[in-house]
Parts: structure tokens; C-alpha cells; sequence
């Protein structure tokens, strides 16, 4: 190996091997960030579908004397750790009170289908309804 030509200090083609390489690594870890982000966001709709529509019967809380924020809360931060705060579910909750006509499980909305393509990712199978 050249004096010159060390590790932190490559000849220009293992220069522009390196910057290539990391430009690989990097675009493959934001495609990874936005693939959860989406995975997350369904996650939680579902979760807060789960309660309203499951344990609340569709109303917007629960019968008084039911702890179904708390049972769900105790149960995933005892399986998964930290994230299921009930203050997380309640926001996963209200989030699929807000957005209970997205029919996640049915069909993906347009503009989601869109935004993933456009982005160069795949749906994911059991959300691709086309």
C-alpha cells in the first residue's frame, strides 16, 4: 500500500467507492425509517380501532368502571417495554376516533398509496388491496 494512501485517506476511486457505498447504507436506512413509520401508524389505528370498536362498543369511552386503557397499557409495556403509556393509548384511541373512515384493514386511502410510491416503497401485503 502506497504511504499516501492509508484508510482515512483513500485514492480518489476509493473515495468515491466509500461516498457511494454510504449513500447505499443511508438510503436504505431512510426507506427503513418511513417502512416503520407506516407499519407504526397502522399499528396504532388498529389498536385504537381494537378498543373502540371491540371494548367500548363503539362509543367514545368505555362504560364507567371498565380499565380498558389501563389493562392495555400494563399488558404491551410488560411484553414490548416502553411506548404503551396509557397516555399512548389514549392517543391511539383518539387518533382512530379521528381517523375512524380510513378503513385501514379494507383499503389503503389513495394519497397513502401515493405517498408510499413516491417514496420507492413497496405497500405492504396485507394493506395492497389492488
Amino acid at each position: 500500500m502506497d504511504a499516501d494512501r492509508t484508510p482515512q485517506n483513500p485514492d480518489n476511486s476509493e473515495s468515491e467507492l466509500i461516498v457511494e457505498v454510504r449513500q447505499i447504507v443511508q438510503a436504505a436506512r431512510n426507506q427503513s425509517y418511513r417502512a416503520i413509520n407506516v407499519r407504526q401508524i397502522v399499528s396504532n389505528w388498529l389498536i385504537g380501532q381494537r378498543i373502540v370498536v371491540q371494548e367500548q362498543m363503539g362509543k367514545d369511552k368505555a362504560d364507567y368502571g371498565k380499565h380498558v386503557i389501563e389493562i392495555v397499557s400494563a399488558a404491551l409495556t410488560e411484553k414490548f417495554g416502553k411506548g404503551y403509556s396509557e397516555t399512548n393509548i389514549k392517543s391511539m384511541r383518539k387518533f382512530y376516533l379521528i381517523f375512524n373512515n380510513l378503513q385501514i384493514r379494507q383499503a389503503v386511502p389513495a394519497e397513502l398509496k401515493r405517498l408510499i410510491n413516491q417514496k420507492g416503497q413497496a405497500l405492504p401485503a396485507e394493506l395492497d388491496n389492488d
